[in-house]
């Protein structure tokens, strides 16, 4: 591995995928198996109608969730990987989403596009 590769990697894994600092604690959930990891979660939500500059406006976008290859079982994505992300903050206590589509990132990380199943509130 190169010494990028190597720094790269040492980044994502002690700071972006920590959860004290930008990660988030996820658990994929394959069939009757849990599996706990850290993840990068952007729900890319934009309000209706929000303005992305003088002739470009938001419509909607799909979450999406980035996760380390190496913590995947058999270090294998797949479509319909169910993730358990909790939420730092907000109105939700979790949230339950279904991958849609991957992409095996070339940086050792896999990019899940998801949509939602299901919020769980934070009171309950």
């Amino acid at each position: 591995m190169s010494a990028f590769s190597e720094s790269l990697n040492e980044d994502l894994n002690g700071v972006f995928f920590d959860v004290e600092a930008f990660g988030n604690a996820v658990v994929l959930v394959r069939g009757s198996d849990r599996i706990q990891m850290n993840g990068l979660y952007d729900s890319q939500a934009l309000d209706s109608g929000e303005s992305l500059g003088p002739e470009v406006t938001a419509i909607s976008h799909r979450p999406r969730l980035v996760v380390r290859k190496v913590d995947l079982p058999g270090q294998v994505a797949r479509k319909g990987d169910v993730f358990e992300i909790e939420m730092k903050s907000g109105f939700q206590k979790s949230l339950k989403l279904k991958a849609v589509d991957f992409a095996d990132e070339s940086d050792g990380t896999v990019t899940y596009q998801l949509e939602l199943v299901k919020k769980v509130p934070v009171d309950g």
